[in-house]
């Protein structure tokens, strides 16, 4: 493009042009949306809507319980400055223990395990028959030190 195609001029009216155009789609999809994206409510849609907005009541009603105030004017929540010392030290009483069930952990750490699991399972038989010739080859130890 040559510099003395590009003027200000143009560039004026192609920003407008390209926004009229852009404009021009938004209108036409809101037109067309309505006539297109007519959904279906089903019978499993229903049952499901109606589950959900159980499970939502059931869970507003254990919020407000856990919110509202006793008679006596203590709250049922307790505060977290007492809460967090006590559970602070009763996790640091604890040692942290291997998962040993495979269907706690990682598929993909279980699988990368079970090759090492096996070679160690069958490198151990043979560590133990060579590790006996040698312990038995050892040269004795002198009992008379006349060397020194």
């Amino acid at each position: 493009m040559s510099a003395t195609n590009d003027t200000p001029l143009k560039r004026f009216t192609a920003f407008w042009v390209v926004l009229g155009a852009f404009l021009l789609f938004g209108i036409i999809a809101l037109i067309l949306a309505p006539l297109t994206n007519t959904p279906e409510v089903t019978a499993a849609d229903e049952a499901g809507a109606t589950r959900r907005l159980a499970i939502r009541d059931l869970v507003e009603e254990e919020q407000a319980k856990n919110l509202a105030m006793v008679e006596n004017g203590d709250k049922i929540q307790a505060p977290p400055a007492e809460i967090f010392g006590k559970v602070g030290a009763q996790l640091a009483s604890t040692k942290p223990q291997a998962v040993k069930e495979d269907r706690f952990r990682d598929p993909a750490l279980v699988a990368e395990e079970a090759p090492a699991e096996q070679e160690d399972a069958s490198d151990a038989p043979a560590a133990t028959e060579t590790a006996a010739p040698a312990e038995s080859e050892a040269a004795p130890e002198p009992a008379d030190s006349s060397d020194q």
